[in-house]
């Protein structure tokens, strides 16, 4: 039985009313409500570490602020998260009962045979990337001065990188790796190097002028590669694009358009690549695909990040990369390569 002064107290409490009329509506009206809410809550701590990291990151893509932060998670909806799945995510095991399910081209990364243990590439996927989706183009830099064969950056193929991967958070944009980065020296000397790549291919002013520069008189239609400001990374960035008045931007290029290649800040970078070179960069562990790889085509499946060099001869490793993407946007032209000391 209640006290004399517990029910004094009972008395002098305010009236408290709920701020909705919930008699008003059905059980699965408030569900809709209410389950968007708590999802929100119980990740609340997640939410908060996801935008630290953003923030922390830098700038990148996107406005470096709260706004920025609430594209970035709603991306994250649509977004993959197997980006260094080997095989890549559009392989798949072939029906033995359809000619469909072959491969209408095939090349190193593909098989032909009818097992059903063994995965292909899909025919979708080989005919949107044709002719040159399944042609790898990491030849040697300077074939005519390194002839030592078992020198791994000169037979065609990429080493396997030593170590572990650094780490990448789980951001959509901006991708970046917090671990095992560059300092601002490696920075600039990537940076140079794409320079360069740009002025010896026509994006040097007079050259890509076709005023006697060294295009060799060729002029504007020779003048395939130029730099600047990234489509993808902001103005803040450079990129080497492929430059659209020489030739067509491939379909697949998607959202990417003409860009080919940017550094970050923290020395890792993106190339779009072909598909089998894309696929031997991320299986020897020199890359990853970013998370809108594939995605509704807003970039290509062979767009992938670059870890950053730790060393010349990963250096080497990511020239190669830069220039194997040269190759492969601009439908197989040749690239002119700037002289050894630019590395």
């Amino acid at each position: 039985m209640p006290s004399i002064l517990s029910t004094a107290r009972l008395e002098r409490l305010p009236n408290f009313t709920l701020p909705f009329d919930f008699s008003k509506y059905t059980w699965t009206q408030v569900a809709l409500v209410a389950t968007p809410v708590f999802v929100i809550l119980i990740n609340t701590p997640s939410l908060i570490r996801s935008y630290r990291t953003f923030i922390e990151i830098g700038p990148g893509g996107l406005p470096h602020n709260p706004l920025g932060f609430l594209i970035q998670t709603t991306l994250s909806l649509i977004a993959r998260t197997d980006t260094r799945a080997v095989p890549p995510p559009y392989y798949y095991i072939p029906s033995p009962y359809s000619s469909l399910d072959q491969p209408t081209n095939t090349g190193p990364s593909t098989t032909t045979t009818s097992s059903t243990t063994k995965k292909i590439i899909g025919p979708t996927v080989v005919a949107f990337y044709a002719p040159l989706g399944q042609t790898s183009f990491l030849f040697p830099l300077h074939p005519q001065e390194d002839n030592n064969e078992d020198n791994d950056n000169n037979n065609g193929t990429l080493p396997p990188r030593s170590g572990s991967r650094p780490d990448v958070p789980g951001l959509v944009v901006p991708q970046r790796q917090t671990t095992e980065k560059g300092g601002p020296e490696l920075v600039r000397r990537m940076e140079r190097f794409l320079v360069e790549l740009a002025e010896a291919n026509g994006g040097g002013g007079a050259a890509a002028a076709g005023s006697g520069g060294g295009d060799g008189g060729k002029g504007q239609e020779w003048a395939l590669l130029e730099m600047k400001p990234s489509r993808l990374e902001g103005k803040r960035h450079q990129a080497l694009f492929l430059r659209e008045s020489a030739v067509r931007i491939p379909k697949f290029m998607g959202g990417v358009g003409g860009e080919i290649a940017h550094v970050h800040p923290e020395g890792s970078s993106h190339v779009t690549l072909s598909l089998v070179d894309a696929e031997e960069a991320v299986a020897k562990g020199w890359a990853e695909r970013h998370r809108l790889s594939g995605v509704r085509k807003i970039l290509p499946w062979s767009y992938i990040m670059v870890y950053a060099p730790r060393d010349d001869d990963e250096f080497v490793v990511w020239q190669r990369l830069v220039v194997a993407g040269c190759r492969f946007v601009s439908g197989g032209r040749t690239i002119e390569i700037p002289s050894k000391k630019v590395a």
